[in-house]
């Protein structure tokens, strides 16, 4: 499966994150206490890793329900 099995459990957070928090990068780095450039390097490392654009709303759904569905945050 597209390598959700690859993503860091910081990738599995900043992407909850980003849904709950409309998909706001700043919010998410106030939120997680992460740097503004932190986040956008998890989230592109997890468009790399997946093959799926989390700054896409029907990509984020996906992964959201994967990664919820595995239970690992």
């Amino acid at each position: 499966m597209r390598g959700f099995k690859n993503l860091t459990p910081a990738d599995k957070e900043i992407v909850l994150a980003l849904a709950e928090n409309n998909m706001c990068v700043s919010r998410v780095a106030k939120n997680c206490n992460y740097h503004r450039n932190s986040v956008a390097y998890h989230l592109e490392s997890v468009r790399k890793k997946t093959k799926l654009d989390p700054y896409n709303f029907y990509d984020l759904i996906e992964l959201v329900t994967v990664i919820k569905k595995e239970g690992a945050v």
